[in-house]
């Protein structure tokens, strides 16, 4: 297992999403933690769920540790594959703000969703739901954790996208 500090374009990167709002100087990255697919794999049994495809993976965050399966990129290249690592740096990356806003309840919280949800805890609708609950006054807040996470994930992949919607800012906002 190989473990390091972030890279300097993974916070540059983060910092588009997060700004100062995380202490990014905490974070260690594991890499090739092969028990996280493990992990995932023992729990979807549990749950019913099915498995997950061969060519995905399950990253976790304890804490400010953030733990990947497999090796990650050490430089970033304008690819799409570079850009999907990034994102899901940048979901683990909001399990650690939640960390720091709420102490070790952020896993107890997550660990409950999961149950709650299952195969959902997820999905908050994608960009058209999240536009919809804005307009009723629903912030990031209002979600479950994986979903806060799984907004910001996909609020990078908007904005660092040509095809930008003012909505992921909005969001990115609600950090503030």
């Amino acid at each position: 297992m190989i473990r390091r500090k972030l890279h300097k374009w993974e916070e540059k990167e983060a910092q588009l999403v997060f700004a100062d709002f995380v202490d990014y100087s905490r974070i260690t990255v594991f890499e090739e933690a092969l028990w996280t697919n493990l992990f995932d794999d023992i729990s979807r049994k549990c749950r019913l769920i099915s498995p997950r495809n061969e060519n995905e993976h399950n990253a976790i965050a304890l804490g400010f540790h953030c733990y990947f399966p497999v090796a990650l990129p050490s430089t970033y290249v304008e690819t799409q594959s570079c850009r999907v690592y990034m994102s899901w740096l940048i979901h683990e990356i909001a399990h650690v703000w939640q960390f720091q806003r709420m102490g070790w309840k952020y896993l107890y919280d997550v660990l409950i969703s999961h149950l709650r949800y299952g195969a959902d805890v997820y999905d908050y609708g994608g960009s058209h739901g999240l536009r919809r609950h804005r307009q009723v006054g629903k912030k990031l807040m209002d979600y479950n954790l994986e979903q806060q996470a799984t907004i910001l994930q996909d609020a990078y992949l908007n904005l660092i996208s040509l095809d930008y919607d003012c909505i992921w800012k909005e969001v990115v906002s609600d950090l503030e």
